[in-house]
């Protein structure tokens, strides 16, 4: 947008810029808030002007109230000083335009539009599929389980392989540290570790760190993100359980303005077995926001009863972009130099095949059982009500087919060799 001294530009939710070439300058106002009905914002004023007095080219850096006309006074008669232009640069007319363009865009928004023209993403170009695994490319996705069950580890291995596509993923840790990731990455891909995954170490909540972490994103031209994880992100002051918390957590990723996998944690009673925990474990732990706000949710259960052996699952609990994909697991071997995971069948887990979905549990009791059964047998085998049995056979889609035995009773058969995959 061309202005009378110089070119205004809406950078994002949180930014904008005007730049003034004639005389090397720019004012960069980023971090904008209304506090108490005054426009706030944190003002960074660049000048190449010879003999202006610049700390690595920044003219002026500090928080300003766009709102009060005293205070633009005041800024640009700091700005004439340190730039020692003699009144030959309007400082004022300057400072009023920045304000008074950032001011009108923020109450007249951006445009509305017309829903068919904007563009539309290539078929199937929603994301990256790792093992099953689709990582959304621009919206949110969250990995939920309870601590020990291997969150960190199968994020990293999830990203490291989208890393070994070429794609470039910023590992945003709140938990853990550079050090331990890195040995973990060396253990997981060896000396080919991809050179194109990043870290970034964050000790602020999320609402602070998002500027940083969209530089970083801009920077270093970043596809995908890891963050690691929610509940430390959220920081003080706000209970992570909140829906304010969830609220401000999902307006700083849309800023950052990549997909992202964020890690959360679910109660450790939500691991039992009554049907109230097991709704519990449909989500990850807080307010429901949480899991609205993602586009998709992954629950993560690991099986580490057997020594030497450590199994973990993913059972997909919310998709928007698509159906719901079926389980997936990994047989995970650990030794002193690597960690191999090794992609497993969830029916063959008994700890694992409660998350298939009813089709697959129906196919894996008919293999077993090596024989038709009655759709009350599998209703009773399954724990399932005998509708949703009725309804998975009665589906048009050739997995089962119902026959008669010599005794007359109606019985459900495999159409064909069927696998739970």
């Amino acid at each position: 947008m061309a202005g009378k001294l110089g070119t205004f530009i809406h950078c994002g939710p949180t930014r904008y810029m005007m730049n003034i070439p004639d005389i090397a300058t720019s004012f960069d106002l980023d971090r904008v808030r209304r506090d108490h009905h005054e426009f706030w914002g944190e003002l960074i004023v660049r000048c190449g002007l010879a003999g202006a007095k610049t700390v690595d080219g920044i003219l002026s850096a500090a928080d300003f109230n766009l709102s009060s006309q005293q205070s633009r006074t005041t800024r640009a008669k700091y700005l004439q000083e340190r730039a020692n232009t003699n009144g030959q640069v309007e400082w004022i007319s300057l400072t009023e335009e920045f304000c008074q363009r950032v001011i009108a865009f923020d109450r007249e928004g951006q445009d509305a539009p017309r829903l068919k023209d904007i563009t539309c993403p290539e078929r199937g170009d929603q994301g990256w599929t790792v093992d099953g695994i689709t990582m959304l490319e621009r919206h949110p996705m969250v990995l939920f389980g309870d601590g020990g069950q291997g969150k960190s580890l199968v994020a990293l291995y999830l990203v490291g392989k989208l890393a070994k596509r070429g794609l470039r993923v910023l590992y945003c840790d709140w938990e853990f540290d550079g050090e331990s990731h890195r040995e973990r990455y060396w253990q997981l891909f060896g000396e080919n570790m991809p050179e194109t995954l990043r870290y970034a170490r964050c000790d602020k909540p999320m609402t602070m760190e998002a500027d940083r972490l969209r530089r970083l994103v801009q920077t270093y031209d970043i596809q995908y993100l890891v963050c690691d994880s929610i509940v430390f992100a959220c920081g003080a002051g706000v209970p992570a359980e909140s829906a304010e918390a969830a609220s401000n957590y999902y307006q700083a990723l849309r800023q950052i303005g990549v997909g992202s996998l964020n890690l959360a944690h679910t109660t450790k009673s939500a691991n039992q077995d009554d049907d109230k925990k097991k709704i519990q474990a449909s989500k990850p732990f807080g307010s429901v926001f949480w899991s609205n706000g993602a586009r998709s949710t992954w629950f993560v259960e690991a099986d580490n009863e057997t020594p030497g052996k450590f199994a973990v699952s993913l059972t997909q609990k919310k998709a928007n972009t698509g159906p719901l994909r079926p389980p997936v697991a990994w047989d995970i071997d650990f030794s002193e130099d690597a960690i191999t995971f090794t992609p497993s069948n969830v029916a063959d887990n008994d700890k694992f095949v409660k998350n298939l979905f009813v089709w697959q549990r129906m196919v894996k009791e008919l293999q077993t059982k090596g024989e038709p059964m009655t759709q009350k047998e599998l209703s009773d085998q399954l724990g399932k009500h005998l509708t949703n049995i009725g309804k998975e056979v009665n589906k048009k889609d050739g997995r089962f087919v119902k026959v008669t035995g010599p005794d007359g009773i109606e019985r459900v058969a495999l159409r064909t060799d069927q696998t739970t995959h």
